[in-house]
């Protein structure tokens, strides 16, 4: 054994059995007061970006636990998609099925369904089939998101979008239906440029990865909980910027068409600041023509020498 290795087993050796409650227990794992702190962190943790256009009157939600929604999008019923990597695995899958994480898990469908189940309703849309009749709804929950990933699997050169066949869906119904409230919540690892998704929606949540307790976020979107997430990050309105998370940018001008600052994030309070934004489809947005995976592109990207900064 190296002099370090044998000091630390002398230390471990020399310390008495923990002594904290529940030490080695491993029944009590996802207790329901591990659960709560989850699902609390969820609810703290979410990004709201718009609440209805600038100078709009009125605010899309809270929604209503008495109204009849559509939840579509592959984030919906996915806990694999909550999670995000470094969880089951080292990249995580989004073709994980729900019950690998634990029945005391609950994806974002789930927690809206029990939150409209006296007086509402939630119907899941699959991704294959035709859009229903909307008429009668009162409103689409979209709940994209992006591929999982860890490391350097996930490297973009520019803010990451989203899956062209996601926003075709959103495409779809805001062109079928423009009067029908459309509240869309993404799950993702950072920003991403989703100027167009924002302009098709009533209402944009980044929910961040909110893992297992997805119900969180139904807490917040029904108004049970107000929002009182900020960005931690800038977040890229232009698909070619090389974002630097320093802080370098924190003091640029509110929707300069460039990004939105550091801890910015409305409460219901708030009225909603957001113009229409600028969508550009430039040479460094191509990725949005076509849905790849994050190890298909890795395995595409250009590789420099190895260097150390």
């Amino acid at each position: 054994m190296t002099t370090p290795a044998l000091r630390a087993a002398g230390i471990k050796e020399r310390a008495p059995p923990s002594q904290r409650p529940g030490a080695g227990q491993s029944s009590v794992l996802e207790a329901a007061e591990h659960r709560e702190t989850a699902r609390e962190a969820v609810r703290k943790s979410l990004v709201m970006l718009k609440n209805g256009a600038k100078g709009a009157t009125g605010k899309p939600i809270p929604l209503s636990t008495t109204g009849k929604y559509l939840v579509a999008g592959r984030c919906a019923d996915n806990i694999g998609l909550q999670n995000g990597g470094w969880t089951k695995d080292w990249q995580g899958s989004a073709s994980y099925p729900n019950h690998l994480f634990g029945s005391k898990s609950e994806s974002i469908y789930e927690g809206i369904k029990k939150a409209t189940e006296r007086g509402g309703s939630a119907t899941l849309y699959q991704s294959d089939g035709e859009i229903p009749d909307l008429s009668s709804y009162d409103g689409v929950i979209f709940c994209t998101g992006e591929d999982p990933y860890a490391e350097y699997f996930g490297d973009r050169q520019w803010p990451a979008s989203m899956h062209f066949t996601e926003t075709q869906l959103l495409n779809k119904v805001r062109s079928k239906y423009p009067s029908l409230t459309i509240v869309t919540i993404l799950c993702s690892g950072r920003p991403l440029y989703m100027n167009e998704e924002m302009n098709l929606s009533d209402a944009f949540i980044a929910a961040w990865l909110p893992g297992t307790q997805g119900g969180g976020v139904a807490d917040v979107l029904f108004g049970k909980s107000d929002f009182v997430g900020k960005l931690s990050f800038q977040w890229a309105l232009n698909p070619c910027m090389t974002m630097q998370y320093n802080g370098t940018h924190g003091d640029d001008p509110l929707f300069s068409n460039m990004m939105l600052p550091i801890g910015y994030g409305l409460a219901y309070s708030d009225d909603s600041l957001m113009p229409t934004l600028k969508v550009d489809h430039l040479q460094c947005g191509q990725e949005r023509r076509q849905d790849t995976p994050n190890l298909a592109r890795a395995a595409d990207s250009p590789k420099g020498p190895f260097s150390i900064h």
